[in-house]
């Protein structure tokens, strides 16, 4: 998986300050009307009989054959079979079996129906984007209570392994999994400190309680990280045993080869459908899925290459050339990888504590070279700290105010005019710190060489990984270099606004706190979105960062792969809503 700046031994106490940072919203935050979503066991959205952009989505479904899939974490075997202890690589793993209490609902938001979303975003989807899976509806109707509606006719498949018959998934069973993880402070239950009670009222009413209103229970809790059922009996017997799963999805997990790969087989009592052309299909439309362990990238690019993996999720973008080249049939598609480089500004001391020195460091640099220089044939210039993919906060370079458009205008010129102004008639000198081994050596000579053109002399330290994150720790830097995560507006936008020690540029701003704190205590997600795109905007215009350029990403597939429209996760680590509507062209494939 890619590296973060976002590294997992941090990422449980940002959780707790981000919880602690809400305490106050319970009493002030901004209401809604209660934010509702229900999802017919059916979904109505119709594909049409062709589609040019999404090569193989008309035509009518077939049942049978196989798919093998390629996805980010498949180079891992899980660690685990218990999603509660195991890795990443368990979630996927376990995801063909094992479901959620919501997830997206491509049909109805990606390319075949609204297109209002892309679903090309990796691991976050946002909350008005999300159907309900194991809930069919749900309500928010005040920012301190979740209530679910636990989907009707849903079946554990049961297991003669663990001496479980089939029988009906229930609120009970919603509230047992979640409780796992809530109880349990080491593997989950210090993800979720605002947590206060997640109760079953009746067999089909889940209820959360929070202590502190955070919008972060829609990945968390309801589409990703901690959400997984796993039902009492599973864990009564030992859930880290692949035999012992057990699950309501679309595949059931029939045989694990450690080091080679699962297999799944097609649940005949699956409940989900979806509708073509007006027909309604029972899902899933392949009778077998195949998630191989192939941990060697090139060996990864063969097997594509050869036809042996069906589709790739997500590959580097130097290799879609040579792919294209050798198998012109093979489809590709580019997206923008969700990770991006920013430059951290010390904004708490020294030089940079001026906004107008921040503006000047910006307007002087040259993204669009550094984007070709460093990402050649795949690169895009973006505002931030959240990028295009979301395209509910993100707000274009063409869209911004006049004063934050500047910031792009690749000006040494009036950098250089403005450093003067500010009492740097000559430049100055500063030292940026970054991480050896990475792309950031190659960012940093470039930021060296023309930020030279406007008189500060760049001094680029390079640090390994340990020394640079301690490094960080202190806060002593002038200048950082890291990689932050551009998708989650709850995270991103806290590593900037809020003050303390996950403040990333130590930039204390009250309206930005403000704006934040409103944000997370508001229940309806397109409002909120609006509060964050403003908070955004804010970030941006103080230069309390600098935006380095995005890269593309790119997945491949082959034509006889049918009714795929070209999206990346559908929910955390989530690629089932797509494979299970995927069906293949045996005539094509042979």
């Amino acid at each position: 998986m890619k590296r973060k700046f976002m590294w997992c031994s941090l990422s449980v106490l940002l959780v707790v300050a981000i919880a602690l940072s809400s305490c106050s919203t319970a009493s002030t935050t901004t209401k809604s009307s209660v934010t509702s979503t229900t999802t017919s066991p059916a979904i109505t959205t119709t594909t049409s009989a062709s589609n040019t952009k999404y090569p193989g989505t008309g035509g009518t479904p077939q049942y049978g054959g196989s798919l093998t899939v390629i996805g980010f974490r498949t180079n891992q075997p899980p660690t685990s079979w218990d999603d509660m202890v195991g890795s990443f690589q368990t979630l996927y793993f376990n995801d063909p079996f094992a479901q959620y209490l919501l997830a997206g609902n491509i049909d109805e938001y990606g390319p075949q129906g609204t297109n209002a979303f892309s679903f090309q975003t990796q691991e976050i989807v946002p909350q008005q984007y999300l159907g309900g899976e194991l809930a069919s509806a749900w309500s928010q109707p005040d920012p301190l209570h979740v209530i679910f509606t636990i989907r009707q006719g849903v079946m554990w498949t049961g297991n003669t392994v663990i001496g479980m018959q089939p029988r009906e998934f229930t609120a009970a069973d919603a509230a047992f999994s979640l409780n796992r993880y809530l109880q349990n402070q080491e593997y989950g239950g210090s993800n979720l400190p605002y947590v206060q009670s997640i109760v079953a009222t009746d067999q089909s009413t889940l209820t959360l309680t929070f202590k502190t209103a955070t919008p972060d229970w829609v990945w968390r809790i309801a589409e990703g990280l901690q959400g997984q059922m796993v039902s009492p009996e599973e864990a009564a017997a030992t859930p880290g045993n692949w035999q012992d799963q057990v699950g309501t999805g679309p595949f059931i997990l029939t045989d694990w080869v450690d080091g080679s790969g699962a297999t799944y087989e097609a649940n005949p009592n699956y409940w989900g459908a979806t509708t073509i052309n007006g027909t309604s299909y029972k899902v899933p439309f392949i009778k077998t899925l195949e998630y191989p362990i192939i941990m060697d990238d090139s060996a990864q690019v063969a097997a594509v290459r050869t036809g042996k993996v069906d589709i790739e999720w997500g590959m580097a973008l130097n290799d879609e050339t040579t792919l294209t080249q050798s198998s012109p049939t093979l489809i590709t598609y580019n997206y923008a990888d969700d990770n991006y480089y920013n430059v951290l500004f010390n904004c708490n001391t020294g030089i940079f504590t001026d906004v107008n020195v921040r503006r000047a460091m910006w307007i002087g640099t040259d993204l669009q070279a550094i984007a070709d220089s460093v990402y050649p044939g795949g690169n895009f210039v973006h505002s931030g700290p959240i990028g295009p993919e979301i395209p509910d906060v993100y707000t274009s370079i063409q869209d911004m105010p006049a004063s934050t458009q500047l910031l792009f205008s690749d000006n040494p010129t009036l950098a250089k005019q403005m450093l003067a102004t500010a009492g740097y008639p000559n430049g100055f000198s500063a030292t940026i710190e970054v991480e050896t081994g990475t792309e950031e050596s190659d960012l940093a000579s470039l930021l060296q060489s023309q930020w030279s053109q406007f008189g500060v002399k760049l001094t680029v330290d390079t640090l390994a990984a340990a020394a640079w994150s301690a490094y960080f720790g202190t806060k002593n830097f002038q200048i950082f270099l890291a990689q932050v995560g551009n998708a989650d507006p709850v995270a991103e936008t806290f590593y900037f606004a809020m003050p303390g020690p996950y403040n990333l540029s130590q930039w204390i701003d009250p309206t930005a706190q403000q704006e934040y704190t409103q944000a997370i205590g508001t229940t309806d997600p397109v409002a909120r979105d609006a509060i964050f795109k403003q908070l955004c905007l804010r970030i941006d215009d103080q230069a309390a960062i600098e935006n380095m350029p995005g890269k593309d990403d790119f997945g491949a597939y082959w034509p006889w792969v049918q009714n795929f429209w070209q999206e990346v996760e559908g929910g955390y680590i989530d690629y089932i809503p797509m494979e299970q509507e995927i069906w293949i062209n045996p005539s094509l494939k042979n």
